[in-house]
């Protein structure tokens, strides 16, 4: 139970800014991006792939800046099954939107799972694509190393995330 509701939120008590009926959970960051976490055991199929790509997708261009690059952490650690099709569409999809992307993450099921193996197999065809893919297992850990914070969600706050300039 302690682990599942850490991973359950991501920032303390801050509600996620969108919650979708799949059982999956979203928090809007700043630098911009987005943090997802399955609420629930949930399969990664063609209902989540839409989610992703479409819905999500959409409202995380809709704040940034044309060519801004983004970030994103997936904790798919209560994946209950995936089908080939969806993880190689997911996969495909990130290489044709690699320049939208800063980093991804996702924290994977647990170790000799085959989920987790999709993800490995995943991780190695993006990471020869050269896009920034890792695997995590510490999304605190992950989300410091990035700088990333939940979003301000009220109000008149400023709709543009704030400059964000890394360091070599």
């Amino acid at each position: 139970m302690g682990e599942m509701a850490r991973r359950s939120a991501p920032f303390g008590d801050r509600p996620p800014t969108y919650e979708s009926p799949l059982g999956v959970a979203a928090w809007l960051t700043e630098p911009l991006g987005v943090v997802t976490v399955m609420t629930r055991p949930i399969p990664i199929d063609d209902r989540l792939a839409d989610f992703l790509v479409g819905e999500l997708h959409g409202r995380v261009r809709a704040l940034a800046q044309p060519s801004q690059a983004t970030y994103a952490l997936h904790d798919w650690s209560n994946a209950t099954a995936y089908d080939a099709r969806s993880r190689l569409r997911l996969t495909r999809w990130v290489v044709a939107h690699r320049h939208e992307h800063v980093a991804v993450g996702v924290v994977p099921p647990p170790e000799g799972s085959v989920l987790r193996m999709g993800a490995e197999v995943a991780r190695s065809v993006l990471q020869l694509a050269g896009i920034a893919f890792e695997l995590v297992d510490d999304p605190q850990a992950w989300l410091e190393r990035h700088g990333l914070v939940p979003r301000d969600p009220r109000p008149g706050a400023d709709p543009r995330p704030r400059a964000h300039h890394r360091t070599l």
